[in-house]
Order: structure tokens, then C-alpha cells, then sequence
């Protein structure tokens, strides 16, 4: 695959923009399953992840994100669409956390 090094550089630079982002204080996540990342990522269920698993999960998500934050849908973001794409993250995630603190943990 010769996109890949791209979607890898492009996640690893989506990721380094976020992170201030959801660095205020965002709650810890209660205990949870810890398989279950894993179990989304090996789609054939054999129990481990391979590279092309991983790749593929990491795709779709770079994919689902930047159809949403490419709102006029040129194929590209602009920074204010970046903008608001991470605000939009970052609102997300502190509900998601909020959500997560809420629940009780099972007995």
C-alpha cells in the first residue's frame, strides 16, 4: 500500500494537533473491557492483530474523520475546518468520559 506512510503521517499529525485539545481535565475513564479495542481491530477473531488489521482500523477512523471535518468536501481541510473538527472532538470526548464516569461498574 503506498498510502499508508501518508494516513500514518497524517494520524500521527491529527493526533499531536489534538491532544491539547482533550488535555483539560478530562476525568479518568472508569475500569472497562480492555479487549475490546482489540477484538474491534482483529476482524478475523484469530487472536492477534496483524498489520494490515491495525492498518485497516486506523483507516477507517482517519477516514470517518476527516469526512467529517472536510465539511465542504473538497478534499481538504482547511484550518478552520480542522478548527472545528477538533472542537467538535473535544466536545465528544468530555461527554464520552462524562457518560463513562456516570456508569457504575459491574459487580
Amino acid at each position: 500500500m503506498k498510502s499508508t506512510p501518508k494516513i500514518l503521517a497524517l494520524s500521527a499529525v491529527l493526533a499531536v494537533l489534538a491532544a491539547p485539545a482533550f488535555a483539560e481535565d478530562v476525568p479518568p475513564p472508569p475500569p472497562h473491557d480492555k479487549g475490546a479495542m482489540f477484538k474491534k481491530i482483529d476482524k478475523d477473531g484469530d487472536g492477534f492483530a496483524t498489520r494490515a488489521e491495525m492498518e485497516a482500523a486506523h483507516k477507517e477512523k482517519l477516514d470517518k474523520m476527516f469526512a467529517e471535518g472536510d465539511t465542504d468536501k473538497d478534499g481538504k481541510l482547511s484550518q478552520e475546518e480542522m478548527k472545528t473538527s477538533f472542537e467538535k472532538m473535544k466536545k465528544k470526548m468530555r461527554e464520552h468520559m462524562k457518560d463513562r464516569a456516570e456508569e457504575k461498574p459491574a459487580e
